[in-house]
């Protein structure tokens, strides 16, 4: 008889985000930037320390 085993790994939850967000609708052709963006300067450099680049954190905000 076989027997699997996985390894479990404890961390830290998350930090609690607040956000305020509007829902509507965005033009076609509406260029969006970074700064369209709720999150502040801190979560920024802390996505960009994890590789994220501008798109990425457009698409984290409006996903």
């Amino acid at each position: 008889m076989s027997h699997n085993t996985a390894d479990t790994k404890n961390c830290a939850p998350a930090d609690a985000i607040d956000m305020n967000v509007s829902l509507g609708k965005i033009a076609e052709e509406a260029q969006l930037t970074e700064k369209d963006t709720g999150w502040s300067e801190e979560q920024k450099d802390r996505m960009r320390q994890y590789g994220y680049d501008s798109m990425d954190l457009l698409r984290e905000w409006y996903n």
